[in-house]
Order: structure tokens, then sequence, then C-alpha cells
């Protein structure tokens, strides 16, 4: 443990005291502002990853129903399936080339 030896008077130290406290109170405070501020923005970037799969899988559908799918495909949404979404290659954040993945 360190100890700090003061050789000022009482009042140098009562303000050193006051200073450094108001010096903590003014840290807590802006770090709560730093982790408000880290889960607003991991609010942000979850619900545009959300949106993005989202888009992701309404075009991978749009691509299946001309080819013959429509009946899986509403069935799937009728059960309220997520076999599709949950897809390791539909649940992805990029989107949809014309190659496929």
């Amino acid at each position: 443990m360190m100890f700090l030896r003061f050789t000022g008077s009482g009042e140098e130290l009562d303000e050193f005291v006051d200073k450094r406290f108001v010096h903590v109170i003014k840290t807590e405070q802006f770090q709560a502002s730093c982790h408000d501020w880290l889960a607003q923005e991991d609010s942000v970037r979850r619900d545009k990853q959300d949106r993005l799969r989202k888009e992701r899988l309404d075009d991978i559908c749009a691509r299946l129903r001309p080819l013959g799918w429509e009946p899986e495909l509403s069935m799937l949404e009728q059960d309220g399936s997520r076999l599709l979404s949950n897809h390791r290659l539909v649940c992805m954040t990029s989107k949809l080339t014309e190659h496929g993945a």
C-alpha cells in the first residue's frame, strides 16, 4: 500500500480533497455517459443487422418464388418456422449478389 505524506496546512489538504472529490464525481459521470453511449450504439448496430438480415431473407424468397418454391415458402411462413431465416447462408448481413452468397 502506498501512503502520501502531506506537508501543507489543513486548509490546503481540505482544498485538495475537495478538488479530488469533484474530479472523481466527474469521472464517474463521464464513465456512465460512455456506458450509455455504448449501449445506444450496440442497439443501433443490432437494429441495422436485423434489418439487413430481413432484407436478405426477403431477397432470397423473392428469387425462390419464380423458381417454383412458393408452396414451401408459404408453408414455412404459416408455421412461423425460422428454418430458412436461421440458415447460415441466409442470416448473413451482406447483400445478396447475382452469384448467390
